[in-house]
This record gives C-alpha cells, sequence and structure tokens, in this order.
C-alpha cells in the first residue's frame, strides 16, 4: 500500500481518489476551499481530509487535480517538490506539457504525467506522460500502481501538447464543427453518424486496426483524394468562437450545440457513465477470448 495524496477536491479530483481506494491506496485529500472541503468530507467519510499540506508526512505519490491555470500548477509544485522530496509528484493535465508544469521546480526526475479521462473513477484509460528528465524508474512505479488500481495506463515515449487522446479527439471535433459551420448537417446529425458508425467501431477496433482490416492500399486511395478536403484549420474555428463569445458553453449554461434547457442533465450522465460501465464489460470481455 502506498500513501498517496490527491490535491484537489473537484470531480476529478474525487474520481482520482476513488480510483486510489479502489487499489487499496492509503488516500488523503487536499482542497483549499473550507466550503467544498466540508461538503466533500461529509459525502466521502472515507477519504481524509486535511486543510494543510504538513497534515501529512511520508506520502509516496501526490497527484495533483487542480484547475487548468499554468502558473498556480508551476507554483504549486515548486512547493510540493520542497515539502515532499521523497514522493513521485503527478500532473492530471490535460492541455499543458507536463515539463511546462514542473518549470519551476529545482529537478524534474520525480515528475510525471498522469491524464486520467473523465469519468475518471470508469474510463480505464490513463495516460503516462514523462519529461525528459523523469526517472524511468518512476515511470515504472506509477504504471504498476495505476494497473494494480484497475486502470489500463499507457506510456508516452516523451510529451506532446495534447499528449495522444486529446489530440484524436480534437481532430475529430474540428472537423465535426467545421460540417456543422458549413451547413453539410445538423450537429444532432453528426453525432448520430459518430456515434453509430465510429463509437461503436472504436469500442473494439481502433483506427489504425482497422485500416489494416480494410486494406492500407485502400485507404492510400481515399486519402490521396480527401485530405486535400479536411478541416485543416490552424486556429480554433469561428463557430467555436462565436458560441463562447455569446456564452452558449454547452451544458453548464444550458446552450451550446444543442439546447439543455428541459433536459434533466444530472440523470443523463447517470446514464451514460451506466452505459459506459457496460461498453467497457464488453470490450474487456472481448480482449479476452
Amino acid at each position: 500500500m502506498k500513501r498517496t495524496l490527491v490535491i484537489g477536491g473537484g470531480f476529478m479530483g474525487m474520481a482520482i481518489a476513488q480510483v486510489l481506494a479502489q487499489g487499496h491506496q492509503e488516500v488523503f485529500i487536499y482542497e483549499m476551499n473550507e466550503a467544498l472541503r466540508s461538503s466533500r468530507a461529509k459525502e466521502y467519510p472515507d477519504f481524509r481530509f486535511i486543510r494543510h499540506l504538513n497534515e501529512c508526512k511520508d506520502i509516496d505519490v501526490i497527484i495533483e487535480a487542480i484547475p487548468e491555470k499554468l502558473e498556480l500548477k508551476q507554483e504549486l509544485f515548486q512547493k510540493l517538490e520542497r515539502e515532499f522530496p521523497q514522493a513521485i509528484l503527478c500532473t492530471n493535465t490535460s492541455s499543458f506539457l507536463i515539463s511546462h508544469v514542473g518549470a519551476k521546480m529545482h529537478s524534474m526526475e520525480k515528475l510525471i504525467g498522469t491524464h486520467f479521462f473523465s469519468p475518471a473513477n470508469i474510463s480505464p484509460l490513463v495516460e503516462i506522460i514523462p519529461t525528459a528528465e523523469t526517472d524511468p524508474a518512476v515511470v515504472e512505479a506509477i504504471f504498476y500502481m495505476l494497473e494494480g488500481c484497475g486502470k489500463r495506463p499507457v506510456r508516452l515515449n516523451f510529451e506532446l501538447p495534447g499528449f495522444i487522446g486529446n489530440r484524436l479527439q480534437s481532430a475529430l471535433a474540428r472537423e465535426a464543427m467545421s460540417l456543422v459551420e458549413k451547413g453539410i448537417a445538423t450537429a444532432e446529425d453528426i453525432d448520430f453518424i459518430a456515434k453509430w458508425a465510429l463509437g461503436i467501431r472504436l469500442a473494439i477496433t481502433g483506427p489504425l486496426e482497422q485500416r489494416d482490416i480494410n486494406g492500407l492500399d485502400t485507404h492510400l486511395s481515399i486519402t490521396e483524394h480527401l485530405y486535400q478536403d479536411l478541416e485543416n484549420s490552424r486556429e480554433p474555428l469561428a463557430i467555436l468562437q462565436k458560441k463562447v463569445q455569446e456564452n452558449k458553453l454547452g451544458m453548464k449554461t444550458k446552450a451550446g450545440f444543442y439546447n439543455w434547457q428541459s433536459k434533466n442533465t444530472d440523470e443523463l450522465l447517470v446514464k451514460k457513465d451506466r452505459a459506459l460501465q457496460k461498453i467497457i464489460e464488453v470490450a474487456k470481455a472481448l480482449e479476452e477470448e
């Protein structure tokens, strides 16, 4: 058992804490906001919530899950390196290079990225991203710890913006938004195609595996005329910028590409989580055959 500390009691931090607890790790949670800390402590009585970092000693692994603000993360890791010199320091950033997060640290030998996918307590994947300075022993230790927590960790050989999952996801989202912007189809119809053609297949067959199944010569022939017409904007699309300017931010403001006004979003998310768990079970069963 390792003594682990999760920094941040928000949605992602609490999900990560659940993952660690499932792996029989001793879990501490540090949350600065007193109201949120009190609320979480009532909701999760099995976890130990702390007000000050010096309340816990001999921590083996720290996982940061604070808001995506680079300066905040840099200051935090500078402090963690000083106060927990023995600990492996993990960041759950989904947008910053790991080396940028650790820019104010004296050494990044014990710094590593552990990118959980939401919902972290359900989604099996965790991307493990080392910096150029990360000790290979740290990579191995985190890989086996996460594996022991029931996750499916994947090591990246080196860091790059967006890692792998978000790069794939962003490329698909950019093309989907472009199709809406051009009036090719509605957001609902484009999502329907993505879910009922790509989504179902991707749960059991990755994009490169599918290209092998179809034949790389066939794929080459398609790309020779299709690539030139795909969306390749280097800037956020106008349709996305406009929605953000109009405060149509999606589910949290009840408007985005969809109208969420009349929907019970809490109930919908619970149903989606249950469905995701079933899909994961099917995909795992197929791998085990």
